[in-house]
């Protein structure tokens, strides 16, 4: 389902708008999205194009390759499998490790068409966008916290007023006015892509995350029509976005250089 990946390469867009060197670029079938911060996760490759064999992902890695090293910067190729063809799709993980790539993570690409009605009570939660120094900080705590991000990076991130320019939109849950959970959106390639879903351990189990999502997403539904929505998942949240209603239409690889 090549709008997951679509979505996806257009919400990565957002990190090239924390500094001054942040870049987007589109190289013969590769989109490159250079954040100018020194963390691998948003220095980032990937495939805008299908490819059909071994060569044509060969010279697009290398593509990649080039424009990090001459930026100095640390990168990932994220990898839809959707747009390899048969003969690439068996080999890839093992030529990208040989290019001195380490894979990170493997995740499948999900979507609902329409969210399924809740199963249990859910945990009342103001919703809040993210739009001022407080929202900002807030959903750069928890994301630093849940996502194993260094503070100060989430900071840089997070709390910088450009990253929200784009087209990501952010919101934190708040439960008496104490910060929970965190989600952002972006509305790209006929869909609502779902990014940044996280809650504070101490929240977790009370269905805090999901009632963020389903407060934003018909939020979402009402200004734009759209009521599919696309995310990829953590093993962490495989079963909440089952019960939600998601299923799995592809699978991506994020692969860091080393």
């Amino acid at each position: 389902m090549l709008a997951v990946d679509q979505n996806l390469r257009h919400a990565m867009t957002s990190f090239s708008l924390v500094s001054a060197s942040g870049e987007v670029r589109v190289l013969a079938g590769v989109q490159l999205v250079s954040s100018g911060i020194e963390c691998s996760v948003f220095n980032t490759a990937f495939l805008s194009e299908p490819l059909h064999n071994t060569g044509e992902l060969e010279r697009r890695l290398a593509i990649a390759q080039v424009h990090f090293a001459a930026r100095r910067l640390p990168w990932s190729f994220w990898i839809c499998e959707d747009l390899l063809g048969d003969s690439a799709r068996g080999v890839y993980r093992d030529i990208l490790p040989r290019r001195g790539l380490r894979l990170l993570s493997d995740a499948p690409g999900m979507i609902a068409d329409e969210l399924l009605p809740p199963i249990r009570t859910l945990q009342p939660v103001e919703c809040v966008p993210v739009s001022d120094e407080r929202t900002r900080g807030d959903f750069a705590r928890i994301t630093s916290f849940c996502f194993d991000l260094p503070m100060e990076l989430a900071r840089r991130i997070y709390e910088c007023s450009r990253f929200w320019m784009g087209d990501m939109s952010g919101y934190v849950a708040y439960v008496d006015g104490e910060p929970v959970s965190t989600m952002a959106v972006v509305v790209a390639a006929g869909a609502v892509g779902v990014y940044s879903v996280a809650t504070l351990p101490m929240w977790q189990g009370k269905g805090c995350a999901e009632a963020l999502m389903r407060e934003v997403l018909s939020r979402k539904q009402q200004e734009t029509g759209i009521a599919r929505s696309i995310l990829q998942s953590t093993a962490a949240g495989a079963s909440l976005y089952k019960r939600l209603g998601y299923r799995n239409v592809t699978r991506f690889a994020v692969f860091v250089s080393t």
